[in-house]
């Protein structure tokens, strides 16, 4: 699989959830939107076609900024885009590893995000993840 593939299945799961929370009245159609608009824009940054899924973000013009920064606030810089990015793509790494050594987890989709993941750290500087919980730095 490729990035793009890794994070268009991602966005996909998460429109999927996100549909379904729609549908039980839990969120908003703007809500929704806001909560996957990250999403797309990690999957458009590496390639996926995400305009059939998610609506860009309001005020942006498509043809003066990439197309991944079309699903970002409008005059958010491409370096704090890319790193809020990376660390949304962090986060729900890490929940999937941990889910995944739990054995409640999908491995494929855990490895799939680590993958993702580390491109988007690499090209935003962050340092490598910690796969440490929270309840092991403790005691450590």
């Amino acid at each position: 699989m490729t990035l793009a593939d890794i994070a268009l299945a991602e966005l996909e799961r998460r429109v999927a959830q996100a549909n379904a929370a729609l549908a039980a009245r839990q969120r908003s159609a703007s809500q929704v939107q806001a909560l996957l608009r990250p999403w797309a824009a990690i999957a458009a940054k590496v390639g996926a076609d995400v305009r059939p899924l998610v609506v860009p973000h309001p005020g942006v013009a498509a043809d003066e900024v990439p197309i991944w920064l079309d699903f970002c606030p409008a005059g958010e810089r491409a370096d704090h885009a890319l790193h809020r990015l990376a660390e949304e793509c962090r986060r729900a790494t890490q929940v999937a590893v941990w889910r995944a050594e739990d054995g409640s987890g999908d491995k494929p989709r855990a490895a799939g995000l680590l993958r993702l993941e580390m491109h988007l750290s690499v090209a935003a500087g962050l340092p490598p993840l910690d796969l440490t919980r929270p309840a092991q730095q403790a005691a450590a």
